[in-house]
């Protein structure tokens, strides 16, 4: 059976429902997630806080929230949920900022084997969790409940020994919901032949509309569980980035696809492979996370090979080889690097804050948020937001 919580806490003060707000509750305009790794860099803390981006501030983690470790929060709708680390316990908490201020609104806890990694709203009546056992929860986002589940195990990869497939975060236009698969082992390792493998759903009914395949020139793993991969253009396009396989296999390839407004196939004359692109004359080896600028431009984050020194187990959260690029996804060409510095992989959130870019960057004697504007090819020259810990994502709330 489900185990409910329900608390009103602000900053540091506790509080009842009408009772006068506590002087110490921390307000701000930007919620951060830092995490403290341990040394395996598989377990430590998660904390998350408001904090105010013009004060120029450093913020410790003393009057933060503490969360689960290890996957990124997500925006659905007036909500902000926090979503369990793998295998140690099943609770997805969800929190709310009223005037500024953060406030822990309910905790749901799912069975101990379906726990969620994310969440998408997909209609304003519902939203879609996505958990490791190949299942999809149906979610009201208001009640907080599940109301229902898609079994997608049927869609694991053929011959690969796999029970079912993993997904990335969904994407949600003209009514449909476009859900990349990750046919991928238990240490996210690929199974099966390179390619896109996208689920297309009716997001009224629920319904499965379509399975998009392709070996896609090489290009793979289109779903990602830290943050949005797809994206739609002025044109009606759409547009995944493809992840490839962390950088530990050339077979898979990082890059773009695009699916053209009206079809449910992959468009084989667009495949934009990056791995054969130089990022101001380095090579990559995988791409993370993007944002969409629009007329064309897309801000994307990508390993460069030549700054990773470390073991490869350990390069994810010890070398400083994450950089940020601008893109012209329709004359497939690199335009700018953003003069950010560069980070780790696990400290590579983005989004967008007052029309730029946000980016997380753990540095060699600073670690926080740079704020890079697009318009004028200018960052920041240091943090705007400092962090005891590493930046792991961020939202700017309304």
């Amino acid at each position: 059976m489900p185990i409910w919580a329900q608390t009103m806490v602000g900053g540091r003060g506790l509080q009842q429902e009408g009772e006068k707000e506590d002087e110490q509750v921390q307000r701000g305009d930007l919620l951060i997630q830092v995490i403290v790794s341990n040394p395996d860099g598989m377990s430590g803390s998660c904390f998350i806080q408001m904090v105010d981006s013009k004060a120029g501030k450093t913020y410790d983690n003393s009057n933060a929230f503490q969360v689960s470790y290890g996957l990124i929060g997500c925006e659905i709708g007036k909500y902000l949920y926090f979503f369990p680390d793998y295998g140690k316990n099943s609770t997805v908490d969800r929190f709310y900022v009223a005037d500024g201020v953060l406030y822990k609104d309910k905790s749901y806890t799912f069975p101990s084997n379906e726990a969620p990694l994310f969440g998408a709203q997909v209609t304003e009546q519902k939203a879609y969790f996505a958990n490791m056992i190949g299942k999809i929860q149906i979610v009201d986002p208001e009640k907080f409940e599940p109301i229902g589940e898609i079994d997608v195990s049927s869609y694991a990869a053929q011959g690969t020994g796999l029970s079912y497939p993993q997904m990335g975060f969904p994407l949600v236009a003209e009514g449909k919901v476009y859900f990349p698969l990750w046919q991928v082992d238990g240490q996210r390792l690929p199974k099966g032949a390179p390619g896109i493998d996208i689920l297309v759903l009716d997001a009224n009914t629920d319904k499965v509309l379509d399975h998009i395949t392709s070996p896609a020139n090489g290009l793979s793993a289109p779903a990602y569980p830290y943050g949005q991969t797809g994206f739609v253009d002025e044109k009606g396009d759409i547009y995944f980035i493809c992840g490839g396989a962390f950088g530990t296999s050339s077979q898979y390839k990082d890059g773009i696809i695009r699916i053209k407004k009206g079809e449910n196939k992959i468009d084989e004359t667009y495949n934009w492979v990056l791995d054969d692109e130089k990022f101001d004359g380095h090579a990559i080896d995988w791409v993370l996370g993007g944002l969409y600028l629009g007329n064309g431009k897309y801000c994307l984050q990508v390993s460069r090979t030549d700054l990773k020194v470390s073991d490869p187990k350990e390069s994810y959260m010890k070398d400083r080889c994450i950089v940020l690029a601008v893109l012209d996804i329709y004359s497939k060409t690199v335009v700018q690097m953003a003069p950010v510095p560069p980070t780790t992989a696990y400290a590579s959130c983005i989004n967008r804050f007052d029309g730029k870019v946000l980016e997380g960057v753990e540095g060699q004697t600073e670690s926080g948020y740079y704020l890079f504007d697009p318009a004028t090819g200018k960052a920041s020259e240091k943090p705007i937001v400092g962090s005891q810990g590493t930046p792991f994502w961020c939202c700017q709330t309304k």
